[in-house]
């Protein structure tokens, strides 16, 4: 005797006939909250009215928010029956200030890197200068800190807040040790001084976005130890796939130029593979070591290292991590909300996200 579908089922048919090629299911699950995110930020920056014009405001809300995403999608993995005023209430203000930390890295990045375009547009730099600009990242991390804190509610929030503190140091480490990196002969070390690097940059605060995810839907200690495992080969998949699309990416999809890597001089991992196989003295190190400025010079170096193995070796590191990420969320019963963060990292390895 067949059995009348449920109110559940039925969602969930429907949000498979939502979720087409344009519309991945991530975002069919997140669409309310995140156009939630986009207000309060757009709420947030029109208190920094008389610092912003409103073509930094629009950059600064232009992204994809994958970071809020995920905390959002782990939050209702490690809590599916989550009430909705609960996640309006906390975790859309939390969701937003981690946002608004990445815009803020984002900020300071473009001014180490001397960008002139991000997301298709003039970076803050570009239009005001790099001394305004540095003031308008640290404007960004502060309101961050200040929206997080005042989200807290419970005794336990104690614990988040030293993550998300020393998430804040980690990833300013990274972007020191960035700036201070310089070429060396032994690429071993150099790939660990690279994973040390992206795990600072990059993976550190998806980790804790997955983290606060399982935390603040009241998840295990097993639950959020997974979601820290998960965030964090998440992270260092994304970035990889992030160096890799450097070299081989349509500038119109990422939303800024290509071979920014080389051109800054900042060692990526499809560089040190492109290393290992060419010869000592090769225009890839001598354009790590100054020895080599031109257009002409950064053009030939990345044809070199696309007609190595550097690309497809990292690629597969990037596999590797994705592999470790899917492994944590084995341990979750099926669901509409583990579904979606699979997808996510097969778009990431698809180069789609």
């Amino acid at each position: 005797m067949c059995s009348t579908m449920n109110k559940t089922e039925a969602q969930e048919k429907e949000l498979v006939r939502e979720n087409t090629p344009e519309t991945p299911l991530y975002l069919v699950l997140t669409r309310k909250e995140v156009a939630e995110i986009d207000a309060k930020l757009e709420q947030l920056f029109q208190k920094q009215s008389q610092y912003l014009d409103q073509h930094d405001s629009a950059l600064f809300t232009k992204g994809k928010k994958l970071r809020p995403i995920l905390l959002i999608l782990t939050a209702k993995l490690n809590a599916p029956d989550l009430p909705q005023d609960y996640i309006d209430d906390k975790i859309i203000s939390i969701a937003t200030s981690i946002e608004m930390i990445h815009i803020a890295s984002l900020v300071h990045d473009d001014i180490i890197d001397r960008a002139v375009e991000r997301r298709g547009a003039a970076t803050v730099n570009r239009t005001q200068g790099n001394g305004f600009a540095m003031l308008i990242g640290d404007l960004q991390f502060s309101e961050a800190m200040n929206l997080f804190v005042n989200s807290l509610q419970y005794q336990k929030d104690l614990k988040l807040l030293k993550s998300f503190l020393k998430t804040g140091y980690n990833l300013c480490l990274g972007e020191i040790e960035d700036y201070l990196a310089k070429p060396v002969l032994d690429t071993k070390l150099l790939r660990q001084r690279y994973y040390q690097n992206i795990q600072n940059k990059t993976a550190e605060l998806i980790e804790f976005c997955c983290e606060a995810g399982g935390s603040l839907a009241n998840g295990t200690k097993q639950q959020i130890d997974l979601m820290r495992n998960f965030g964090r080969n998440f992270g260092l998949a994304f970035q990889i796939i992030d160096d890799i699309l450097d070299f081989i990416g349509d500038e119109d999809l990422l939303g800024k130029p290509t071979l920014g890597d080389l051109t800054q001089k900042r060692i990526s991992l499809p560089m040190i593979y492109a290393l290992e196989s060419l010869p000592e003295r090769n225009l890839v190190r001598d354009i790590l070591e100054g020895h080599a400025t031109s257009s002409d010079d950064i053009i030939e170096a990345a044809r070199l290292i696309i007609h190595s193995n550097g690309i497809h070796k990292a690629y597969d590191d990037a596999c590797l991590f994705k592999e470790r990420a899917i492994s944590a969320l084995d341990n979750y019963p099926k669901s509409k909300y583990k579904t979606a963060l699979e997808e996510m990292l097969s778009l990431v390895l698809d180069q789609r996200v």
